[in-house]
């Protein structure tokens, strides 16, 4: 949703032309999400403490602090609102919560002082944070704007005057006046512009469109309406439009203009990038005056940006119109700054026009710029040694071609071109007769997608490359995944072009690709022996050492390859991470992140590169960008969503996921049914805030851990209830569970206490503290309720593990195993306990009855041993077989089943210890 996020402006600001309220500003941390989000909770916190509506309003700004709990803007609010409402301990409490968060805030640090100085009696203390005025506020206090409201911009609601008491009383009601017609004309604004707000927050942009329009036609000064029909004329594809609307504001304009000037600027550059598109295509098609044309637009729309004059350069070189391209070329130079790409085209347009000593100087520019990238200082030393080849000076392009390590005789037209200058240095040391035209072009490739435009310059037409054909074909079938047609034509264009680094490792990869991870090896190695150490294959060939399982040949290779110094960021990070130097592979990545060399490439590259680094917020954050840009292709919807979920922001997460099952179901996204699946269980996990658990047993554990006595197995039928909440949500995977429950023993072979007299009450809480591993402490408290119950407290220890116990719809059977082991100690008792259960066996779909039945046949082990026992009995291991049965229910499009019903029956014989070991084993579950 391009910009969207960024919120319309109209917030609750769209009313500061007509009241001068306050520009509700949430600092320069709060993300435009953040602010879409908070927006609505903070109108109708304001609106309900204008009627003084407390349970509404404390509710929204308590709701906005759970949303953006470090803001302080926000904290203030919620403080303010308590205070007024009569509760200033509360209101103390929030002020110090956040400044601890935000240390030195001086408006909070007022806001402190000043409650901390006098309690409120009134509940109506001055506010910390000045309050936007609402349509209803105005609508409420029924206090006309004068004639001169939008000009002057006078408050419509005065604050009272100030005394010397740190309390105010109320001001009186006013008789209700008659509304000026300016005063009238702003609310009507404010009116559509909320309509405008709320049109598309439900995704109707048209409408939007419409009432927009009326907000600014009323109230033509304000910034807010003006940046709210600039975004949805975006929205709607008006971008001409759009940009003429942000370029009209008046100079009497009310209002920050700094989200109106960002968003005309990504518009604009959203419409040069569409002359961008149009001057390729025509180019391509040979239409080059039209080319022109287009590139020329684009240039105007996006000045700043440096594809766009690239390619503008490009097409005036290739119309061969020298003058008007080194004009360009300087004129993009002043533009964008010193680029050696730009120095290089004005240099073969100078020398074109006979001004060889000035096409020498902005070479010798571009060749001194110091981080160049590799295949750039590749390129733009074959363009030089070219430029001395037509201007006759055969040493200096032996010089040029000699002096760059990184080129190989044989490859990229470098022979053709030493061949060419030795030839004419053995002619004539200095050659007369130079020939400029006779310099090979340098090439301007200029690509896009999703409004982002790139260029690149490369050297002239080399030589036909024998092996180009067949590379080609190479390239095609691997793309399509026919990777023994991608063998065979990677082979042959290796065959004839042997010394070509990209053609042999094409192969490799393809090799790699079709599992022949030996030969692929092979392959590497041939060709590093041939050739010595180059980065791209040392890297490959690492990868694929490592997983033949030859750990130290990996690292010697990933060694090597980041001793070459060619590898880009990703491959360092790459090889970085393969070496288990995960530290230094993010640093890497920051570095990059922040000095600008991940600025041109693609958000998703930089997302994708940082999940390899373990970067997730970076991750996450360019993930976002591109899914404002609407350049986040479906198939990195689920991998934003596990990036947000490892950050423990699982609402982002959910809308990822949710996203994803969408576009599975519209078939845009290739996911395989169990692939939806997974993506389901994932929002069930991440949405579940609490839940009842319930179980009977005879002769064997709850896996809740909720029993009586949860190490005994003897012959005792017990039953327990439990609810719980997750107050923190799911975080991480890191849980905290809050639970209270009741338990007894409604049958005993043994004639012991039965009924009502052994009734337990239970309240505990309990941690989950690793994200990847279920390991649970719990702390509870026992109450009697029953003549036979105790009073006491128990601290345990569970731990479980399972595999296959989740629901398939890709497989009609599948293995499955669990484990649950726990140990705990009944403190006033003095009584330990431990016990375990392992299963495993094989899972069935029970389709033919219903497709979310499940019987689960299985081998048993359970061993528990519990101190309360007489000597001789308190050691019982037993092992046998048994069956589940599972039935799975509670889900919805986006969400897996949350609940089911699980009955369980063993038999197990007794291995050693007690006989409660042996015998017949029952459990019924509910897990809702």
């Amino acid at each position: 949703m391009t910009l969207k996020l960024t919120v319309l402006a109209l917030s609750l600001s769209v009313s500061a032309v007509a009241a001068n309220a306050q520009t509700l500003d949430l600092g320069p941390n709060t993300t435009g999400y953040q602010r879409f989000l908070l927006y609505p909770h903070l109108e109708k916190g304001f609106d309900a403490m204008a009627r003084g509506d407390r349970s509404i309003a404390l509710s929204e700004f308590e709701q906005a602090h759970s949303l953006a709990p470090n803001n302080p803007v926000v904290a203030l609010h919620l403080a303010q609102a308590y205070r007024r409402f009569g509760e200033p301990a509360r209101s103390e409490a929030v002020l110090r919560e956040q400044l601890k968060r935000n240390p030195g805030n001086k408006r909070l640090a007022h806001a402190l002082a000043e409650l901390s100085g006098t309690t409120p009696k009134s509940g109506r203390a001055q506010l910390s944070v000045p309050l936007p005025v609402t349509a209803s506020t105005l609508e409420a206090t029924q206090s006309p704007l004068p004639n001169d409201a939008v000009a002057k911009a006078e408050p419509s609601v005065k604050p009272p005057p100030k005394t010397n008491r740190t309390t105010r009383q109320a001001p009186p009601i006013r008789t209700s006046k008659p509304l000026t017609a300016a005063a009238k004309r702003a609310n009507a604004a404010y009116a559509f512009a909320d309509k405008a707000y709320k049109a598309s927050a439900r995704g109707e942009h048209a409408a939007a469109v419409v009432s927009a329009r009326e907000a600014l036609r009323l109230v033509p000064q304000s910034i807010a309406y003006r940046s709210l029909l600039v975004y949805e004329l975006s929205e709607t594809g008006k971008l001409e439009e759009a940009d003429a609307v942000a370029s009209q504001v008046p100079p009497q304009a009310v209002g920050s203009s700094d989200e109106l000037a960002a968003r005309k600027k990504m518009i604009r550059r959203h419409i040069a990038f569409k002359y961008f598109d149009q001057a390729n295509q025509a180019s391509q098609a040979g239409r080059q005056d039209e080319a022109l044309q287009a590139s020329s637009q684009g240039v105007d729309y996006a000045p700043d940006l440096l594809a766009h004059r690239l390619q503008l350069v490009g097409l005036l070189l290739a119309a061969k119109q020298w003058p008007q391209a080194a004009q360009s070329a300087s004129d993009a130079l002043n533009a964008v700054g010193s680029q050696p790409s730009l120095l290089v085209l004005r240099a073969y347009a100078l020398q074109r026009q006979g001004q060889r000593a000035l096409a020498e100087t902005d070479l010798d520019g571009a060749l001194a710029v110091a981080d160049l990238k590799a295949v750039e200082r590749q390129n733009f030393r074959l363009i030089a040694a070219d430029a001395a080849l037509a201007a006759g000076e055969p040493k200096k392009a032996l010089d040029l071609l000699e002096r760059q390590p990184l080129l190989k005789s044989g490859e990229d037209g470098v022979a053709s071109r030493r061949a060419l200058a030795l030839k004419a240095f053995k002619r004539s040391a200095a050659v007369n007769g130079a020939s400029p035209e006779a310099w090979l072009m340098p090439k301007v490739i200029c690509v896009g997608q999703d409004f982002s435009a790139w260029c690149e310059v490369w050297p002239g037409e080399n030589p036909p490359d024998p092996g180009y054909a067949a590379a080609d074909a190479a390239y095609k079938a691997y793309g399509a995944r026919k990777h023994e047609a991608a063998i065979a034509s990677a082979r042959q264009a290796v065959q004839l072009s042997p010394a070509n680094s990209q053609y042999r490792v094409l192969l490799v990869n393809a090799l790699v690709a079709s599992g022949q991870l030996d030969v692929a090896d092979s392959q590497a190695t041939q060709f590093l022996d041939t050739y010595g150490n180059e980065g791209d294959m040392l890297a490959l060939r690492s990868r694929i050492r490592q997983r033949l399982g030859q750990p130290a040949l990996a690292a010697a290779d990933a060694e090597g390859a980041l001793q070459t110094g060619s590898l880009s960021v990703a491959g360092e990070a790459d090889m970085l991470v393969l070496l288990d130097r995960k530290q230094e592979a993010r640093e890497r990545f920051n570095t990059a992140l922040h000095d600008g060399t991940l600025a041109d490439q693609p958000e998703l590259d930089t997302a994708y590169l940082a999940v390899q680094v373990g970067a997730d917020d970076a991750a996450l954050s360019a993930f976002d960008r591109a899914s404002s840009a609407k350049s986040l292709p479906d198939t990195a919807l689920q991998d934003a969503a596990y990036a947000a979920g490892r950050l423990g922001r699982n609402e982002e997460s959910v809308n990822y996921f949710k996203r994803a099952i969408d576009a599975a179901d519209a078939g845009k996204l290739p996911l395989t049914p169990q692939d939806v699946f997974s993506a389901r269980r994932s929002v069930a996990d991440r949405t579940r805030k609490g839940g009842v658990y319930g179980s009977v047993t005879y002769r064997g554990i709850s896996t809740s851990g909720l029993a009586l006595n949860p190490g005994a197995t003897n012959d005792t039928l017990q039953t327990g209830l439990e609810a719980y909440w997750r107050p923190l949500g799911y975080g991480d995977g890191r849980l905290v569970e809050l639970y209270g429950g009741l338990l007894g023993t409604l049958y005993s072979k043994n004639e012991g206490p039965v009924g009502a007299s052994t009734f337990q009450g239970a309240l505990g809480a309990r941690v989950k503290p690793l994200a990847q591993a279920n390991l649970v402490l719990a702390l509870e408290r026992r109450l009697a309720i029953g003549s036979q119950s105790q009073t006491d407290w128990l601290a345990r220890v569970g731990y479980s593990w399972d595999k296959g116990l989740d629901l398939r719809v890709d497989a009609p059977s599948w293995w499955s195993a669990q484990v649950y082991t726990e140990a705990g100690r009944f403190i006033k008792a003095k009584q330990n306990y431990a016990t375990f259960e392992g299963q495993a066996g094989r899972s069935f779909r029970l389709d033919d009855i219903h497709p979310k039945l499940v019987a689960f046949p299985h081998v048993v082990f359970g061993a528990d041993r519990n101190t309360g026992y007489l000597p001789g009995k308190q050691n019982a291991v037993g092992a046998g077989v048994g069956v589940n049965m599972r039935y799975w229910f509670n889900e919805d499009k986006y969400t897996a089943p949350r609940s089911y019903w699980d009955a369980s029956l063993q038999y197990r014989a007794r291995i050693s210890g007690d006989d409660r070991a042996k015998g017949i084993f029952f459990r019924l579950t509910l897990a809702y």
